[in-house]
C-alpha cells in the first residue's frame, strides 16, 4: 500500500509537471517536459527496486537462523561439504573440483552473504563458480536457504 501511494505521487507529479509546463497555446514546453520526465525516470526505478527480492538488492540482509540451518545443512549439504563444513567428504575426495571449506575464515571473509545465498539458491555458476554446486531452488524454501547460509557463516567463526 505504501509503495502504491509513492508511485502514484510521483506519477501524479510527472503529469502535473507536464501540464504546468504548457504555455497558453496548449503546447508543451520541451525543456520543462524533459526535466520532469527525467526526474520521473530517475525516481520510479528506485521505487520499483525496493520491491525486488533482497537477493537482488545491494543492501542484502540475510536474516537466517544458524540453528535451523544446521539441520538443513546436515541433510542437504554435508554429503559434499562434510559434516563440519570443511569440504572433506567421500564425494569431495573423488571429485576433481573440491567443495569450499567453510571453516576457512580468511576464505569465507571474501564471500558476501548475498553471494552465498545466490550459490545455494541458484548454484555455483550464479557467481562464476563450479557447476558441480547445484542450486536448491524448488528444493529448499527461501527461509531454509537463508538459514543454511547463516549456519555456513557460523562455521568460519568457530
Amino acid at each position: 500500500m505504501k509503495k502504491r501511494r509513492s508511485r502514484d505521487f510521483f506519477t501524479g507529479f510527472s503529469t502535473y509537471g507536464m501540464l504546468a509546463a504548457m504555455n497558453g497555446t496548449g503546447k508543451l514546453a520541451t525543456s520543462a517536459a524533459l526535466l520532469v520526465t527525467g526526474l520521473a525516470a530517475l525516481v520510479l526505478p528506485t521505487l520499483s527496486a525496493a520491491a525486488e527480492p533482497p537477493a537482488r538488492q545491494g543492501g542484502f540482509v540475510l536474516n537466517g537462523n544458524a540453528d535451523r540451518g544446521k539441520a538443513v545443512f546436515r541433510e542437504r549439504c554435508a554429503v559434499c561439504h562434510g559434516d563440519n563444513g570443511n569440504g572433506k567428504s567421500a564425494i569431495a575426495q573423488a571429485s576433481p573440483i573440491k567443495p569450499a571449506d567453510f571453516t576457512n575464515g580468511p576464505l569465507m571473509a571474501k564471500v558476501s552473504d548475498r553471494d552465498l545465498y545466490l550459490v545455494v539458491q541458484n548454484g555455483g555458476p550464479a557467481i562464476g563458480k563450479s557447476a558441480q554446486m547445484l542450486g536448491f531452488t524448488g528444493i529448499l524454501t527461501d527461509a531454509q536457504i537463508r538459514d543454511v547460509v547463516a549456519y555456513v557463516r557460523s562455521l568460519a567463526r568457530r
